[in-house]
């Protein structure tokens, strides 16, 4: 029984990559033929429809792809020991003008020569996965607080935000894939329910933990052990 069942599996991440292989060529076709067309008759409401539901596809297939390395473990990621401080602090700051477009107090609290060996640029993305999620899900005028510090042997990572909090019994199944606890939120932000999904798989490829604790109604905190 168990065999069919990993067979199936293992046919399923395949179609997945494959597909979302198949996929990407259009998408660029779509993608630059819009921007051409817009230059040339200018802004026009139903062109920015095709560019913004271009560009959702568009992070859908790649999040499907980098699921689909992390599932095959070929993420061929580059593992080498690294400035952890700098590399939070740089992609935390370029979500400041977002945050700040969006009406979201934003404050970072980062340890400074905090030195880490594993995937830079995954981490990087495991961080803007977290801070983008908190931005979504802030209310408005609400707090975002990114921390990060080491605590003996650990090192924690930590975004904080106020706003409606994640029910008890929604805290693990947010990390599955194209799991989305609150579909009017979901699609207000055009999420797919993928981040959380590759930010888990990324930790885990580290050996770490992720994990979230919520007051409903309140706040909610993503707690990343490495």
């Amino acid at each position: 029984m168990v065999k069919p069942v990993a067979d199936a599996f293992e046919k399923q991440k395949r179609f997945i990559s494959d597909a979302s292989h198949e996929l990407k060529t259009p998408l660029s076709v779509i993608s630059v033929n819009a921007d051409v067309l817009a230059g040339d008759i200018g802004t026009n409401r139903h062109l920015g429809y095709i560019q913004s539901e271009t560009d959702r596809m568009n992070t859908l297939v790649n999040d499907l792809l980098t699921l689909a390395r992390l599932d095959a473990d070929k993420t061929h990621g580059v593992t080498s020991t690294f400035d952890l401080s700098q590399a939070i602090k740089s992609i935390a700051l370029s979500f400041e003008s977002i945050a700040f477009e969006a009406h979201k107090n934003y404050a970072l609290e980062i340890e400074d020569g905090i030195t880490y060996r594993g995937d830079a640029n995954q981490i990087k993305q495991v961080a803007a996965i977290l801070i983008d999620n908190a931005i979504k899900h802030t209310n408005d005028d609400g707090q975002i607080e990114l921390t990060l510090k080491r605590i003996g042997d650990k090192i924690h990572l930590e975004v904080f935000n106020t706003g409606a909090g994640i029910p008890y019994d929604q805290r693990d199944k947010i990390f599955e894939r194209f799991y989305r606890y609150d579909e009017s939120r979901s699609k207000a932000t055009g999420g797919y329910g993928l981040g959380l999904a590759i930010a888990k798989a990324i930790v885990c490829e580290h050996q770490g933990k992720i994990k979230v604790s919520s007051e409903v109604g309140h706040w909610a905190r993503f707690s990343v052990i490495l």
